[in-house]
């Protein structure tokens, strides 16, 4: 869900609950997290409000960041090596921790949002966190044969 959503719930409410699950770090609690923090001032300074769909672009680029900066001699190989030699990538703490060492690995981790007129608002007692903000039970994915 991003902004349009919301706009849109202000023209149209929906009474019952409408919930929304993110790999994200949820931005309504942006004080909480200095990264997401600075994700919000950057996304208010240049745009004048913040979008939660931004989030994942953010956290890309700062991936590439991270990599590129480890590497002497920067080449596409160098970059990428670094990238997926990440175990717990969280992109400064706006992502679960994810293993970016293999790509057919799913994120285990999530945080639910309600969606509404007011807002995405994250909804801890829906989460039932026990990585920070993030609920990351290895029993939230399931293979399917």
């Amino acid at each position: 869900y991003n902004n349009a959503a919301v706009d849109a719930l202000k023209k149209t409410p929906i009474k019952a609950p409408i919930y929304t699950s993110a790999m994200t770090y949820p931005l309504d609690r942006a004080a909480g997290n200095p990264t997401a923090a600075k994700l919000v001032a950057l996304e208010k300074a240049n745009f004048g409000r913040v979008d939660p769909a931004d989030t994942v672009p953010w956290i890309t680029w700062l991936l590439f960041a991270q990599s590129a900066s480890a590497c002497t001699n920067l080449t596409v190989e160098c970059v990428i090596d670094h990238a997926t030699s990440e175990k717990a990538y969280t992109a400064g703490g706006l992502l679960g921790p994810t293993d970016m060492t293999d790509p057919a690995k799913v994120n285990r981790c999530f945080a639910v949002s309600t969606v509404s007129a007011d807002g995405i608002i994250y909804d801890k007692k829906v989460t039932d966190p026990d990585t920070g903000v993030f609920n990351c039970n290895p029993a939230n994915v399931t293979k399917i044969p």
